[in-house]
Parts: structure tokens; sequence; C-alpha cells
């Protein structure tokens, strides 16, 4: 597994090391790597999972977006992010894994 930021530099396989951005896992090679990240995920990312439909997608600043225990998730769409809203415990967990 490599550090997601610089794929050069194997990640450590340390909960402390390890993100999650709504149901996808980043992981990293050191602390500084990590607070890069979180300074702007967006910036890094190239798609992730709306925790809805599962449908793969690159988020944007625009894309909506809900905090469920400290957890950031974006949508693909409003439709989604309102069924997350109503329900989001049956949602904000990969389930079949």
């Amino acid at each position: 597994m490599r550090d997601f930021l610089s794929p050069s530099r194997p990640a450590v396989l340390d909960s402390t090391l390890r993100t999650w951005v709504g149901l996808d896992a980043f992981f990293f090679a050191d602390r500084a790597s990590l607070e890069t990240f979180w300074r702007a995920p967006l910036r890094y990312v190239k798609k992730l999972s709306d925790p809805i439909t599962l449908e793969r997608f690159h988020p944007t600043p625009k894309s909506p977006r809900a905090t469920f225990k400290g957890r950031d998730y974006y949508f693909v769409s409003k439709e989604s992010w309102k069924k997350f809203q109503a329900y989001p415990d049956s949602f904000s967990q990969r389930h079949g894994m």
C-alpha cells in the first residue's frame, strides 16, 4: 500500500495514519501527509463513492456534503444527500465488505 499523496512512499498501516472521506479510506506514510490532505481533500481525491448510490464521481466544492459522526460525505446529487440526511446510520458504512 502506498501513501495517497506520495505514491513513491509506502503507507504505514496504522489507524492514526488512515482517514476516511465518506466510504473511501486513504492511507499515508506520515502525519504531515495526512494533515496536508485534510487541508484540501477535494484537491487530492479523483473520485469518491456516493454513500447512497455507491456511484464513483469526482466531487467538487459545490457537491452536496454532510458530516456525520465526524466524517465528511460527498454526494453525486441533492437527492442522494436528502436520503442520507433522513437515514444517516443506514448509509454511513459500506455493507457486504
